[in-house]
């Protein structure tokens, strides 16, 4: 089911109408579109958070951001942290993991816009600000290949099965036929099926 979905093209129902149509968010989509489990943002902090041989302080990526043009990023500092904590704290104690700072500017950063920086933007200043010393760090933090990444499908059935308990197969097979998704509509029945048949 999986396959079918994430290779359909509109007017078939994708993956990304059938996410919306089971109410999950679109930036929560997006997040599964882009890198699955896989987020070079918090890769690159936390890179530097261990290996930066020189103090960094959260007004020093603010200024960064300045540098890139990232008012989207700017915004939601300015409505998130006081300015005199930007030019006073540390940037681990500003951006720390598993806030809801870092995984906004993380999502932000990670997608591809032409015309922005986005993450290999900020490694890039990183590097020739010396702050890191490994020249090669763009390509270690590079998300896998395509192939490599795990299906946006399979993250929306997961994220399913997570945050949304109450949600039966036979809600999710009304789902698929509410949208015309007809292929997945056999592929659960066939599974769920065959799963029943194994009790």
């Amino acid at each position: 089911m999986a396959l079918k979905l994430d290779s359909a093209s509109a007017p078939t129902c994708t993956w990304i109408d059938f996410g919306l149509e089971l109410g999950i968010t679109r930036d929560k989509l997006k997040e599964f579109e882009m890198y699955t489990n896989y987020n070079p943002t918090e890769a690159l902090f936390r890179y530097l958070y261990t290996a930066s041989a020189k103090p960094l302080k959260a007004s020093l990526i603010v200024g960064y951001f300045e540098k890139m043009d990232r008012q989207d990023i700017l915004e939601v500092i300015k409505q998130t942290i006081l300015s005199s904590d930007i030019d006073s704290k540390d940037a681990k104690d500003i951006f720390k993991h598993g806030s809801k700072l870092l995984e906004t500017t993380a999502r932000k950063l990670n997608e591809d816009s032409p015309g922005v920086g986005g993450w290999k933007g900020l490694a890039s200043h990183l590097i020739a600000d010396q702050y890191i010393d490994d020249p090669d760090i763009i390509s270690k933090l590079e998300p896998p290949q395509r192939h490599e990444i795990h299906s946006p499908t399979k993250k929306i059935i997961e994220w399913l099965s997570a945050n949304k308990l109450d949600v039966s197969i036979g809600e999710l097979i009304a789902k698929c036929e509410e949208v015309g998704r007809n292929d997945a509509v056999k592929i659960l029945i066939g599974h769920y099926s065959r799963a029943v048949g194994k009790k």
